[in-house]
Order: structure tokens, then C-alpha cells, then sequence
């Protein structure tokens, strides 16, 4: 899904909230996510100072992604995977290093910081079920 660099622009002004929104929308329509992922360091959590939370960022499209691959992060590559791969796998991992989501996470902020078992939730309310 190819992003218009006005919305883009647009989406980046909105409040960690209305990101947050954003991101629900983007991704009940595609059942993609994405995460930044490094070949020899694997994925990127960080520490939200205001409340010592250990962060593991999520974003709801490629270019969100690519855009905090700075700094520290320069080298990491956006790595996308589904609603179902976040229900199976990676919501029980997360719970169990006792890391918070952070929603559309930019540069100068933490996005919106979420436990992983309301989002699971909120996943499992996008996916279809097979009909057998």
C-alpha cells in the first residue's frame, strides 16, 4: 500500500492518539504490521523515560517504520508480519519479557504505549475466521 507524502505528512502532526487511531485503521484493513529488524541485532525495543516502560514500536505501514531507523536504529530495516504472527507468536513474547507496544513511535516521541493483551484483543476482532 503506497502512502500519499501529504498524508504522510499529515499523519506525523497527528497526537501519539490519533496515530494510535490511524494505525487500528491501516491495520484492520491489511492485517499487516511493521517492525524495525537488524540482521545481527534483531529487533529494537527502547526505554520510555517518563514511565520506565521497556518498549518494543510498531507501525501500521513501511514508510512509518523507515522513518526511526536513525541514530541508534540506523542499520535496522523494516520487517512486516501479520495480525495472526502478532496473536500466535509475538503477543505471548512480549508479555513474557514484560515489554509494553509502542504505536507509531517517531523520532522525538514514544507513540502510544499500549500492553500487549488489549491489542491482541483488538487483533483478534480483525481476523476473520475460516469457515470449515
Amino acid at each position: 500500500m503506497s502512502i500519499d507524502p501529504k498524508e504522510i505528512e499529515t499523519v506525523l502532526l497527528l497526537t501519539a492518539e490519533d496515530r494510535y487511531e490511524f494505525f487500528l485503521d491501516q491495520v484492520s484493513e491489511n492485517g499487516i504490521l511493521w517492525a524495525l529488524c537488524h540482521e545481527t541485532q534483531g529487533w529494537p525495543t527502547f526505554q520510555d523515560d517518563e514511565q520506565g516502560y521497556t518498549l518494543f514500536p510498531l507501525w501500521s505501514d513501511e514508510v512509518f517504520a523507515q522513518q526511526c531507523a536513525v541514530g541508534e536504529w540506523e542499520g535496522f530495516a523494516p520487517k512486516s508480519f501479520t495480525t495472526q504472527q502478532f496473536i500466535d507468536e509475538l503477543a505471548a513474547q512480549l508479555e513474557s519479557g514484560n515489554l509494553m507496544v509502542s504505536i507509531f513511535k517517531k523520532p522525538d516521541d514514544s507513540g502510544f504505549i499500549i500492553p500487549p493483551q488489549p491489542l491482541l484483543t483488538i487483533f483478534q476482532s480483525f481476523v476473520v475466521p475460516n469457515k470449515s
